[in-house]
């Protein structure tokens, strides 16, 4: 994992990727968002920011991949405007993005960006905005925001605004833990998955079940075999099935337990020695082709 550094004027800023160990989506709010409980943790795979002061109150954005956007289009300068409106401070800001998470791939890296980008701006200049400042302005920017608050596991619930601490004993239990990431070419609208749940009769999970199986998962700690539930697996069955089916070809995997992170594409898997892994990735290549993602990484 890179290391994050700065100095009075510039910050190297290490963003992570998350994946989601549990996620149910409950139901559709009035203000048009989806109520979700979801346990969410940060892995050691992610971009790398380089932020820097400038005098003259611009944002200038640039990125080492040229399908990002580097406009307003782009939640990091989104992020910092909302951050110059919030405060009132009109100091420019030179960003470099250097892109490793795949975008459509449901790891959270716009959210991850904008926020740990608004946290590095906010130690820049001397905190002009307190935790709870910072807590309300970054769910302003984006659901998945408020998880990346903290380089912690966390459960979200709402929208993604309410953010509860998983305790410590289970956060060092599993820190640590290595995984698999992987992703195919395509990525997928989370806008696109979310109707889906809108446009069936019984699409959303029961709040107090699923209440029930996160709290099965977070105390049942010997290992993490799963099932992990995923309300969007289902879902993405239906449009792109070769997700499913490459996940279910890995279940049948001895010490193999696997599951989509967020809407998707992206997955994970958790596998008892480097023989699995070689295994996963092989299945991975036979069945999304050699341009597929796949990388190795650690639970923070």
């Amino acid at each position: 994992m890179p290391r994050s550094s700065f100095s009075m004027d510039k910050e190297t800023i290490f963003s992570p990727a998350k994946i989601n160990l549990f996620l149910a989506v409950t139901g559709r709010r009035n203000d048009g968002y989806h109520n979700l409980i979801s346990w969410v943790a940060p892995v050691d795979f992610g971009d790398q920011l380089e932020l820097a002061r400038t005098e003259d109150g611009k944002i200038v954005l640039t990125c080492d991949c040229s399908l990002i956007p580097t406009d307003e289009r782009n939640v990091i300068v989104r992020a910092l405007l909302l951050f110059q409106e919030t405060t009132g401070i009109q100091t420019g800001w030179r960003v470099h993005l250097r892109k490793r998470i795949p975008v459509g791939g449901g790891l959270g890296g716009g959210s991850s960006n904008a926020t740990k980008v608004i946290l590095a701006a906010n130690r820049l200049l001397g905190f002009p905005l307190t935790g709870d400042e910072l807590a309300i302005l970054v769910s302003r920017i984006g659901s998945d925001c408020p998880a990346f608050l903290h380089q912690a596991s966390c459960v979200i619930r709402g929208r993604g605004d309410v953010v509860e601490q998983v305790s410590p004993s289970v956060c060092q239990f599993y820190k640590g833990r290595k995984i698999a990431l992987f992703w195919p070419i395509f990525p997928i609208s989370t806008p696109w998955a979310f109707s889906c749940f809108d446009e069936s009769v019984n699409g959303f999970s029961s709040i107090s079940r699923s209440e029930e199986n996160l709290r099965e998962l977070l105390t049942a700690r010997g290992s993490l075999d799963g099932p992990f539930q995923n309300d969007f697996e289902p879902v993405l069955g239906l449009k792109y099935p070769t997700i499913v089916t490459l996940l279910n070809a890995l279940r049948k995997l001895d010490g193999v337990s696997c599951s989509v992170s967020g809407s998707g594409s992206s997955c994970f898997a958790f596998a008892e020695d480097e023989s699995s892994f070689l295994t996963v990735e092989s299945l991975v290549r036979s069945a999304w082709g050699a341009e597929a993602g796949f990388t190795l990484a650690k639970l923070l």
